[in-house]
């Protein structure tokens, strides 16, 4: 049996086959990953030499929930895949390269009580783990982002307990230096390296100075020893605002994306969030996108187009029955207008939280679903042309 998910724009047809693959007219393609019970999608950039690699999370039966890596060909088509934990709960929430042909991947692992722990891995290039990193400093950690920094190894960011928690690792995820954030309650969301090799870190917390509500956003520079190098700045309004992913802009300043609760819409409702800021933190435009239900910028990874324009994957209910869509929007970086939306979707939950840009202007990204007949919940890999449209339009 099939079942379609609408897109605007266009119609993409599910296919149901055991190896859950459809191939679409070109340019583009769907792919489904999963098997026994629920799969989610947390990240994908671009293998080192050609196709993909996602990060994510997989239910195995008697097992739980264990960490993923998927690697496929440029066509979306599985090459390798490896799971990685023990038992009770166990994610990757992002991907990246290491030094050539190797990989890293970052999330959390369980503790002896199932309490999360953040971990780092390092993996070679048929998918063979070569090292792992496990935090056990603290009661509750977890990475939720990380880049690799210009002077080698990785910065890792998340929290640890209820604070900030910011590690510095080398190229063999060793300890360069650990910073807790011990004056903020809240988590680290997103990591970024100017020009100058100096690094921002982003994230969101509760009682935060300056602070206007329940969760507000912060931004904090760093100094070339990762130690706090100005004043915080906090953005937000009266209500939540979220913020899940940061980006250091090619002409200088940094976008900030995620989702706020606004009081035009009813309950609980929540629109997408984008504002940029200069070099020096200071808001150049903040905007709000959306409908009169609810969206959210889902972010783990977004990106700064070759047009200098800014992609931000998400989820939205303004689509279909009540239930989250796969939701794309492209936002003009000079003014925060936008460009231009689309949404993709059925009867179940559909979330998009990745997306990268090609060589050749195609955009991917990478999410899971709900809304094929029996789906539990699948890694959905999306490839489209430029304008957001798979197939012919």
């Amino acid at each position: 049996m099939k079942r379609q998910l609408i897109a605007l724009l266009s119609i993409l047809a599910f296919s149901t086959s055991c190896q859950k693959e459809h191939f679409p007219s070109n340019p583009g393609f769907i792919r489904f990953f999963g098997g026994y019970g629920n799969e989610l999608g947390y990240d994908v950039i671009e293998a080192h030499e050609s196709g993909y690699l996602i990060g994510g999370r997989t239910e195995v039966e008697g097992k739980g929930n264990q960490a993923i890596i998927i690697k496929t060909d440029s066509n979306g088509v599985e090459e390798w895949s490896m799971e990685w934990g023990e038992e009770f709960s166990d994610a990757i929430y992002g991907v990246d390269r290491a030094e050539f042909p190797n990989y890293i991947a970052y999330g959390h692992t369980s503790g002896p009580s199932g309490q999360p722990l953040a971990m780092c891995l390092k993996i070679g290039p048929d998918g063979d783990l070569l090292s792992e990193k496990i935090f056990t400093h603290s009661a509750s950690s977890r990475f939720w982002t990380g880049t690799r920094i210009s002077q080698g190894g990785y910065a890792l960011g998340g929290y640890t307990s209820n604070w900030p928690f910011l590690a510095i690792l080398d190229e063999n995820l060793d300890t360069i230096k650990t910073t807790i954030f011990d004056s903020l309650n809240g988590t680290i969301r997103g990591i970024a390296e100017n020009t100058q090799g100096q690094l921002v870190v982003m994230g969101f917390g509760k009682g935060l100075k300056n602070g206007a509500g329940n969760y507000d956003t912060f931004i904090q520079k760093l100094d070339y020893s990762y130690n706090p190098a100005a004043d915080i700045q906090v953005f937000g309004g009266p209500l939540e605002d979220i913020s899940l992913g940061l980006l250091a802009l090619k002409e200088g300043g940094y976008a900030v994306s995620g989702y706020s609760q606004n009081d035009d819409l009813p309950g609980e409702s929540r629109s997408v969030w984008v504002f940029r800021v200069d070099e020096n933190l200071n808001l150049k435009w903040n905007e709000y996108y959306g409908w009169k239900r609810s969206d959210r910028a889902q972010v783990t990874g977004w990106v700064q187009l070759r047009d200098g324009n800014l992609l931000v994957p998400g989820d939205s209910k303004n689509f279909s029955n009540g239930l989250w869509d796969f939701y794309l929007l492209k936002i003009n970086v000079e003014t925060g207008q936008t460009i231009w939306q689309r949404s993709y979707g059925g009867r179940g939950e559909d979330d998009a939280r990745s997306c990268l840009e090609t060589e050749n202007g195609m955009l991917v990204f990478v999410g899971d679903s709900k809304s094929l007949e029996g789906m539990d919940g699948d890694i959905v890999l999306m490839k489209t042309d430029s304008r957001g449209i798979i197939g012919e339009d």
